[in-house]
């Protein structure tokens, strides 16, 4: 038994992030040139980035305000109610990690439904941000550290978790009611729990 554990811990600490804990990834091809651009710089920034134990990532805090100094692009945003927004198409970033989080068990503190179904992310299951108001917020609740890689390849985004164990992932369901008024309600369960709650309109 006490080889059994030395070897574990000679494993954890010479490859740390040993374990990859699940993926996300979203199609990019409906976007236009600029909102890839800014998903690009974005992604970039993000990728590698490690959330300790009990630390909150907060989008808005990490990414800050999104202006043309950081490279970013005046591109169509649906909280901008379809007009152009410096930044426009990172809810798609914000999503995905929001998608991930849930998967992977950890602790959703905010998270904003769009107004209205988007192409590229099942209604329920996307997040909005809008800086400073609008934020994602997630706690890593587990005693070690996870890195968060991303990437985009052939016009798709990827996110994953990277860690020192692996996880149990959680079981997402949803339940989508039609009404007359072209109207959605839907109900996001997480192990068969409800963690959301969300009316839109469809696009």
């Amino acid at each position: 038994m006490k080889i059994v554990f030395l070897l574990l811990f000679i494993l954890v600490f010479s490859y740390p992030f040993a374990f990859t804990l699940g993926s996300i990834s979203y199609s990019m091809q409906d976007l236009s040139q600029e909102q890839k651009t800014n998903l690009q710089i974005a992604s970039e920034s993000l990728n590698n980035f490690v959330l300790k134990p009990n630390q909150v990532f907060s989008f808005n805090r990490f990414f800050g305000e999104r202006n043309s100094t950081k490279g970013y692009k005046s591109a169509g945003s649906y909280i901008a109610g379809g007009s152009s927004s410096i930044g426009g198409g990172l809810c798609l970033l914000a999503s995905a990690l929001y998608g991930l989080a849930l998967k992977n068990n950890l602790k959703i503190l905010e998270r904003k439904a769009h107004l209205k179904t988007i192409h590229s992310v099942p209604a329920g299951l996307d997040a909005t941000i809008w800086f400073p108001e609008i934020d994602l917020k997630f706690q890593n609740t587990y005693f070690f550290p996870l890195q968060i890689k991303s990437n985009i390849k052939n016009n798709k985004l990827t996110l994953y978790f990277k860690g020192y164990f692996p996880l149990t992932k959680a079981v997402i369901k949803r339940k989508v009611h039609n009404f007359n008024s072209g109207q959605l309600q839907v109900q996001v369960y997480k192990n068969n729990n409800l963690v959301s709650e969300d009316i839109y309109k469809k696009y």
